[in-house]
């Protein structure tokens, strides 16, 4: 007669974790690739835009006479510019 030993509830719920684990890494990985697209399309659409931002900016100053000052559209023009620098220094080369 043959004898089948059954798994011991320890082993079995190692088991399950381990499964569990696995899927949630899965899924880990499935978001992350997501926001990495996300990322990649808004880095795209900043770059794009930048030609119309630096226009913008240069046009905003035309009104300010002899002494060009500081505006807020300077301000987000240096904000875009060290987006895309920070996003292409962690990322290398996009």
């Amino acid at each position: 007669m043959i004898t089948v030993s059954w798994p011991s509830i320890t082993s079995i719920i190692l088991l399950v974790l381990v499964i569990y684990m696995i899927y949630a890494e899965h899924q880990a990985i499935a978001k992350l690739r997501i926001a990495l697209k996300q990322r990649d399309a808004l880095l795209a659409a900043l770059r794009q835009w930048m030609p119309e931002l630096r226009a913008h900016t240069r046009a905003s100053h035309l009104t300010d006479g002899f002494r060009p000052r500081r505006n807020r559209y300077d301000d987000d023009l240096g904000q875009a510019v060290q987006a895309i620098q920070q996003a292409t220094d962690t990322k290398g080369n996009p």
